[in-house]
């Protein structure tokens, strides 16, 4: 894939939240996916701010990822990156990863729990995700799967717990 050279956009009278403070009414210069002050000469498009602020995206950082209608939903409200916590289909995740346009989704991949615990028994639960110890490394639902977690979500819980230790 050919990538060019990132579009530069400047929004007018804008107080830009530049994760410590929101600053006074400037330009902010936005390229590629870094909000700067820069204000270079290149080709800029130009927006009106109407004395708005501007953002860096939004993180969710405990979803539950069901489709690509997520994902919609999620830019829809500013979210540029989102953490899905139990990916059951690891096709699906790569292939939403790959949307150009979308949230960047991250996740924890296939969720591993111990039998009878509270997940366990959620519909659907597969057995390959249940661990009975830690070294059961033969158990592992990641095992022999394609890479792709890039967080991970621990469960602990005693069989039959409905409560973390």
């Amino acid at each position: 894939m050919k990538v060019g050279k990132p579009t530069v956009i400047a929004i007018t009278k804008v107080r830009v939240l530049d994760g410590q403070k929101l600053c006074n009414p400037s330009t902010g210069i936005i390229k590629g996916n870094i909000i700067d002050y820069d204000s270079s000469t290149e080709d800029v498009k130009v927006i009106d701010g109407k004395n708005g602020v501007l953002l860096p995206g939004l993180i969710d950082t405990h979803i539950h990822l069901h489709g690509e209608l997520n994902l919609h939903q999620l830019t829809s409200y500013g979210v540029t990156t989102a953490f899905d916590m139990a990916a059951m289909d690891l096709t699906l995740l790569k292939t939403l990863r790959e949307k150009a346009g979308l949230s960047d989704i991250r996740s924890a991949g296939k969720p591993a729990t111990s039998p009878g615990s509270r997940h366990s028994s959620m519909p659907g639960y597969p057995a390959s995700g249940l661990y009975q110890s830690p070294s059961k490394e033969s158990s592992s639902p990641r095992k022999g799967r394609p890479r792709a977690p890039t967080t991970s979500k621990l469960c602990p819980m005693s069989p039959g717990s409905t409560k973390p230790p």
